[in-house]
């Protein structure tokens, strides 16, 4: 007889008899969250379906569970290498929030915590299992499922978040009428500038020829690549906000390219060009590169006395800025506090 064949955590998960929702195995997309009162500290997003293009964790879990020592290292050590870096970790109780506060407060953990959340039967099947942790993708799909104490899917989220980024930059019209087809696929190939070009050209033609109909949809279509480039452009701006200027630049100079020569990419010009006259976002890209490098050190190399010390350095530098707030977040994660 032949080696047993090893199994997929989330394959031994159904096999030990704790089994998952038909509608949550990997591959399907995760029920909605029901409404929670979050403690500690507020999620990103309260609804899955606003936290689509992120990666998610999502950790069921009892406060009045004794063993969950195991657990909470593994999700620390979850929240001080990922989450800065745009993982979405959520625990999720069934207790109240007094509970949940204690509970938080008493273990240090500092992630969003959603207590008295009711999504609980729709996660563990009805079973009697208040220990689970699910992986979700940038599409809202079950990656991994199984227990809080196995660590595998960390081992996934790394890919998975490379993933969720190059899905990010893609843009797909959908349906088009047959004369739009040349647009949508450069947009397919992220040639966003030529598919505007294109879809202007068949627009004028429509209107030349009074079919107001493919005249109409190549108006849509113009409107459709307008939001795309706004949603980039507003992405860029969200990591502004932080002082993440290394990160934003570095992100609009990307989008730029894409769609320069078009009238979007005018906007997404201007901005780069403002930001890049301004002396004390000159001054915020320089330290945010070196925050970015100083995560490198301690989460990539393994080095965390040197990541840690750039880290303070570098807070004292951008006193009054705001990369403060963004540098003391990653100061406490890396520190596990």
């Amino acid at each position: 007889m032949g080696a047993m064949p090893r199994l997929s955590p989330a394959c031994a998960f159904l096999l030990l008899g704790a089994a998952l929702p038909a509608q949550i195995q990997p591959g399907e997309p995760a029920p909605e969250l029901q409404d929670a009162v979050w403690v500690n500290e507020e999620p990103p997003a309260e609804r899955l379906a606003e936290l689509r293009g992120s990666v998610v964790v999502l950790w069921f879990f009892d406060t009045e569970d004794l063993g969950l020592s195991a657990n909470l290292a593994i999700m620390r050590r979850a929240a001080s290498r990922f989450v800065p870096r745009g993982l979405v970790l959520l625990a999720l109780t069934d207790d109240g929030p007094a509970a949940a506060t204690d509970w938080a407060e008493k273990h240090g953990l500092r992630i969003p915590v959603g207590a008295a959340c009711g999504s609980w039967k729709d996660y563990n099947g009805g079973s009697s299992v208040t220990d689970l942790v699910f992986l979700l993708d940038h599409a809202g799909k079950v990656l991994w499922a199984g227990f809080g104490s196995d660590s595998t899917w960390m081992d996934l989220v790394p890919r998975a978040m490379t993933r969720a980024a190059q899905a990010w930059e893609r843009f797909d019209p959908g349906a088009v009428p047959e004369a739009l087809e040349e647009a949508r696929n450069h947009c397919l190939h992220q040639r966003f500038a030529k598919a505007w070009r294109a879809a202007e050209k068949v627009q004028r033609k429509a209107r030349a020829a009074g079919d107001q109909e493919l005249e109409a949809a190549a108006g849509r279509f113009l409107e459709a690549l307008e939001a795309d480039a706004a949603r980039r452009l507003e992405a860029a701006r969200r990591q502004a906000e932080r002082g993440c200027y290394h990160l934003a630049l570095g992100l609009l100079e990307r989008q730029v390219a894409l769609y320069k020569g078009s009238d979007p990419g005018t906007s997404l010009e201007a901005q780069l060009k403002a930001w890049r006259r301004d002396r004390q976002v000159k001054r915020l890209r320089a330290l945010d590169e070196r925050r970015v490098e100083a995560l490198d050190t301690i989460y990539e190399e393994g080095n965390r006395g040197k990541g840690l010390k750039i880290l303070r350095e570098l807070l004292e530098e951008a006193r009054g800025t705001p990369l403060e707030t963004t540098l003391k977040a990653d100061l406490e994660a890396a520190e596990g506090r």
